[in-house]
């Protein structure tokens, strides 16, 4: 799901809040690609796919331009979007 301008804004605020040192922790680098969508992960269940069971979490991704360490940070708590996904 692609972020809309006000979840981008929304997003930008709460980097701007809570995500003081900006550095990567790898390789030091301070120069961020943040994901334009909404990502989910899911419960895993071996190599079965289970749909419609099981918990999903979903996630605005972040990544240094440099080494590729990707943060993942939770789209329901910042306020994203709903704990039913709207």
């Amino acid at each position: 799901m692609k972020l809309t301008k006000e979840q981008q804004k929304k997003l930008m605020k709460h980097f701007d809040t809570f995500w003081k040192n900006r550095k990567c922790e790898i390789c030091g680098n301070d120069d961020w690609i943040i994901d334009e969508s909404i990502f989910e992960m899911r419960e895993f269940h071996g190599a079965t796919t289970i749909l419609g069971k099981g918990f999903i979490k979903a996630f605005v991704t972040v990544s240094c331009k440099n080494c590729a360490n990707t943060k993942l940070f939770n789209a329901v708590n910042i306020g994203l979007i709903s704990s039913e996904g709207k």
